[in-house]
């Protein structure tokens, strides 16, 4: 599956978490953003960076084919449309959510990669091995490629579970809440938003915080794998690259 880490994504995904805490005591919440926008990760937005065209030597054509691609601006959203009821879990919710962002993407996928040769295709997906990081190998369709066994995936898991966890705690320190009262005060409403500004500022601590974290977590991934599951990961990222620092988009 390839669903990214973009802040949008969390911010709706960690709106479910707080759902679920919400109907147990009665509450009602409602989602703030109904869409999704994914400018900020995954191939679409590195086949439109300048650093990351250059290095996949792309003609004028095909710049010009990846821009009008991307021109419109429902071609930069992922649009979600979520139900669910008091007795929904966070991780059915989620399902949702992952299917129809995975149905979506796989198809801009698809158009990107008609756009491509198939050596820049071939390069395309090791710049977002290097761009996502180890923890990209919790993705299931990574781990299958790279052969990564039940073990180590396992380990993985947990890892990435516990980064997950203080991203989730880092959003929350960023979010906004309005509640408003029924009439009658029976009934509470909550409607959360998400400002994720602030990880758009390298220096903030914020940002300093989950770039930090996601640093360790690469790590201890990187710690978990065998000798040869470390091999297969270096060698499916292809040759080091470095990506401009200068180009707006994060990591984490």
């Amino acid at each position: 599956m390839r669903i990214h880490s973009y802040a949008a994504l969390c911010s709706i995904l960690f709106a479910f978490s707080i759902a679920s805490r919400a109907q147990d005591s009665g509450v009602s919440l409602r989602l703030a953003a109904p869409t999704v926008r994914v400018s900020g990760g995954g191939l679409s937005a590195l086949v439109q960076r300048p650093d990351v065209q250059g290095a996949l030597a792309l003609g004028m054509r095909q710049r010009t084919a990846i821009r009008e691609l991307f021109a419109a601006g429902d071609q930069r959203r992922v649009m979600v449309s979520v139900q669910g009821d008091q007795s929904t879990t966070p991780d059915a919710l989620q399902r949702q959510v992952d299917e129809q962002i995975r149905s979506q993407l796989t198809g801009r996928d698809n158009q990107i990669k008609a756009i491509l040769k198939p050596e820049q295709w071939s390069r395309l997906l090791e710049l977002d091995l290097q761009w996502r990081g180890p923890m990209a190998l919790a993705d299931d369709e990574v781990a299958r490629r790279l052969e990564i066994s039940a073990a180590t995936r396992s380990r993985i898991a947990s890892i990435v579970a516990a980064y997950n966890a203080e991203k989730s705690e880092v959003l929350a320190s960023l979010s906004q809440t309005q509640q408003d009262t029924s009439p009658d005060g029976s009934r509470r409403v909550i409607a959360m938003r998400l400002d994720t500004s602030e990880l758009d500022k390298p220096m903030s601590p914020a940002r300093k915080r989950l770039e930090k974290a996601k640093r360790e977590a690469d790590a201890r991934v990187l710690e978990a794998l065998t000798d040869e599951e470390r091999d297969r990961w270096r060698a499916a990222c292809g040759d080091p690259f470095t990506f401009r620092a200068d180009i707006k988009g994060h990591r984490f």
